[in-house]
């Protein structure tokens, strides 16, 4: 995808940075600063509230002059520079906005950052700077957006407007769960009752046909133990997964844009979201997210796997969930002229004359850098930890679409905010999902008529 300009320009870049940072007094004198022009995108090899980025900025502020000269290697004039500026330096633009700081510099920063153990642990959150700005401006426009397309009447939640069904099922823990993962609703072997969500994802009550991600949203009802929320007086646990690993936003900035740019109506604004003018600020992982969400076929919600795509406390471990039919899905099959609810009645249908089967599978985060707690457009690949079964989710022959239990399924609110301290949500969608999910609820309860609460 490189073409030749942008390969000359990156040639031109590091040749820039390398007359930057040598010694000699006849180069200080005569040698430019990395040119002002192209400085911006010194950085575009190190993605802005990464993991990298995270060490990177926690070697720079926690380190002096001899530090970065003597021991990351730095030359005289970006040290100097480093170690003047006014900390905490927020991010790697601001760094780069220094005087002298160029690619080589990045380069033995990020390597000796990498090398010592600058980078965020395993399970550790690393927050970055204008956070809750961005979670106030989501909050806002998708306010202002439900607002607006629902101005009268009810109102559906501001995603996964559309319920399959909820069903009753239960949830069964047994003594096969390996110690490690021993931990919150995985502690001790038992049953407890649950309600499942089948839903589409979009934010507006469109056709089962239309291309759409799918929701699977689990609920488990009894649950004791000191909550991550201290006013959370409920006995619920709920797990929030969808039929893909990753999301297609890796921070709660990029979010606000995205829904920002949604907002306006303009398609091209959001095509640029993916694809600006700048290569440096491609969401390659998030555009590749976004066509795998909308390219999966599904005939049945009950054959699909799930994934939380964002991780959880587990104990003292970061964990993903998944959850994987226990028998092997059929190929989908959709029928020719799918009615709009065609999701809906084959969900019926299955459950009318038979049960289903879901194995709950834990994903332990065995390397911090490779698999990120703050980046959810980053797939946590089984190669490097599988998936272990740590429950069975049983869901028996019913009926559950009468119309108190429509009632009743509109009027459940799920969150993963409710959950045990043990098992507290991890990362920055996460974190922005405390407020907006509890802000959306009861504005859409307000609207409604409906009273807030979790089932006992």
């Amino acid at each position: 995808m490189h073409t030749l300009a942008s390969v000359t320009s990156l040639f031109v870049l590091l040749a820039a940075g390398a007359c930057a940072e040598t010694e000699t007094a006849e180069d200080a004198e005569h040698a430019p600063i990395v040119n002002e022009d192209t400085k911006e995108d010194s950085v575009w090899f190190v993605e802005d509230n990464s993991w990298d980025s995270e060490a990177v900025l926690r070697l720079v502020n926690r380190s002096d002059y001899d530090t970065l000269h003597d021991e990351v290697g730095l030359s005289r004039w970006p040290a100097e520079a480093i170690a003047a500026a006014r900390k905490p330096i927020t991010s790697l633009t601001a760094l780069d906005d220094l005087s002298w700081v160029g690619p080589l510099t990045f380069a033995k920063l990020r390597g000796y950052a990498v090398d010592h153990g600058y980078g965020p642990k395993l399970a550790e959150e690393y927050a970055p700077a204008g956070e809750a700005k961005a979670i106030d401006e989501t909050m806002m426009a998708i306010t202002a957006m439900m607002l607006k397309r629902y101005a009268t009447g009810a109102m559906p939640r501001g995603q996964h407007a559309k319920a399959h069904g909820c069903v009753a099922a239960t949830f069964k823990v047994d003594g096969s769960v390996p110690a490690r993962l021993r931990a919150g609703v995985f502690a001790t072997p038992g049953e407890l009752r649950t309600i499942v969500r089948f839903s589409n994802g979009d934010s507006t009550l469109k056709s089962d046909t239309d291309k759409d991600v799918r929701g699977m949203a689990i609920k488990v009802i009894g649950v004791t133990g000191a909550k991550a929320i201290a006013e959370d007086t409920g006995t619920t646990q709920d797990f929030l997964l969808i039929n893909h690993p990753t999301l297609m936003v890796r921070n709660v900035m990029k979010y606000a844009e995205l829904v920002t740019r949604a907002n306006s109506g303009n398609q091209l604004s959001i095509i640029t979201f993916f694809l600006s003018l700048n290569i440096a600020d491609w969401e390659l992982r998030g555009l590749t997210t976004l066509l795998g969400m909308v390219s999966h076929k599904m005939a049945n919600p009950l054959e699909a796997r799930y994934w939380s795509t964002t991780p959880y406390l587990l104990g003292d471990k970061a964990v993903k969930y998944s959850a994987r039919p226990c028998t092997t899905p059929s190929a989908p099959s959709i029928p020719a002229n799918a009615p709009d609810s065609y999701l809906h009645d084959a969900l019926a249908k299955s459950l009318r004359t038979g049960g289903a089967c879901f194995e709950l599978l834990a994903q332990v985060q065995t390397d911090a850098r490779a698999m990120p707690v703050e980046d959810p457009t980053i797939e946590w690949t089984e190669a490097r930890s599988p998936f272990v079964k740590v429950a069975t989710l049983e869901i028996p022959s019913q009926q559950f679409d009468s119309p108190a239990q429509v009632t009743a399924c509109e009027n459940l609110t799920y969150t993963p905010w409710h959950a045990l301290a043990s098992q507290r949500p991890l990362g920055g969608i996460n974190r922005a999902r405390k407020s907006a999910y509890r802000a959306m609820t009861m504005m859409r309860h307000g609207r409604n008529g409906a009273a807030v609460g979790e089932p006992q």
